[in-house]
């Protein structure tokens, strides 16, 4: 257990951030993580257009390694089918996504389709 220097509240040691410049050990001087994320939101409303530019900045100079994450996360979606993946297709196809929150059924639906046509295409690829 251990005393939160921003609240004052005795938490649990996982409550805290590690500092992984210290081999993993907590660092004692660091709030919990409640705090931290207070501390953190406060920071970004009141430098939000400085945010907005390192992050720019940051992708702009690492835009393959950028470039690598998204594709990596595309596949990922596209293979598990989420509901995020058939949503962007619905809405490629012009349906709005009021539709889609009025008639959940239909995201459900549309994930059967593909994934009969993807054991259609398995099948036949193996012949």
């Amino acid at each position: 257990m251990r005393v939160c220097k921003k609240c004052g509240e005795e938490k649990p040691t996982e409550e805290f951030l590690v500092n992984h410049r210290t081999a993993g050990f907590p660092d004692v001087d660091q709030p919990c993580r409640d705090c931290k994320r207070k501390q953190s939101k406060l920071y970004y409303q009141k430098n939000k257009e400085k945010c907005y530019m390192q992050n720019i900045n940051s992708r702009s100079r690492n835009k393959s390694r950028y470039n690598q994450t998204q594709n990596k996360r595309q596949k990922a979606l596209v293979m598990r089918l989420s509901d995020e993946y058939i949503k962007n297709l619905f809405c490629n196809n012009g349906i709005k996504s009021e539709v889609l929150k009025r008639h959940p059924e239909l995201i459900e639906n549309h994930r059967m389709q593909i994934k009969v046509k993807r054991l259609l295409k398995s099948m036949r690829d193996e012949i």
